[in-house]
């Protein structure tokens, strides 16, 4: 009898040894369908290769008003990417579609107006994807004073930004 219990004990203690050293052999875990990324500058984003090229904007300052202006820092395409599990390993996988990222420092003094550049709040870093026309992109700025701060479609721009490839 004694026996039969230190072989019943050995065999699981081996499984928890086979489980536990399984288990510290994944080096990534994914929950759900992988979540589209963007890179945060484009060093990364040429590190990562989806990296495709810079754009220059027709001008890089814009005053909205007497306290509002912004600046365009930095603006590039790159492709839609995202992080997935692979054989153990997280890995980068490109899409053949496009995201357009532009890099934006700003001031504002809060005097009950939203800006925005397309369809986005005025901040420090923008994403647009899915983009089509890759040579010349063009992006209106509106200013919302409804208080409602949320995009509405606007029937008049205050200006407009193009961005030409380099």
């Amino acid at each position: 009898m004694n026996k039969i219990l230190i072989i019943i004990a050995t065999i699981i203690l081996l499984f928890v040894i086979l489980f536990f050293f399984k288990m510290s052999r994944i080096h990534c875990f994914q929950k759900g369908p992988p979540e589209v990324k963007n890179s945060q500058n484009i060093e990364e984003s040429k590190r990562n290769k989806v990296f495709l090229f810079e754009l220059s904007p027709n001008k890089t300052s814009f005053q909205i008003d007497s306290a509002s202006s912004f600046q365009i820092k930095k603006a590039w395409l790159e492709n839609i990417w995202f992080n997935e599990c692979i054989s153990d390993n997280w890995q980068i996988v490109k899409l053949d579609k496009y995201q357009f990222l532009v890099e934006i420092s700003y001031k504002v003094i809060p005097n009950r107006k939203y800006i925005y550049i397309g369809n986005k709040l005025l901040n420090n870093f923008l994403v647009y994807r899915n983009y089509v026309n890759l040579d010349t992109i063009k992006i209106p700025i509106y200013m919302d004073t409804s208080l409602s701060f949320k995009f509405v479609n606007k029937t008049t721009a205050i200006d407009t930004i193009k961005f030409f490839r380099q």
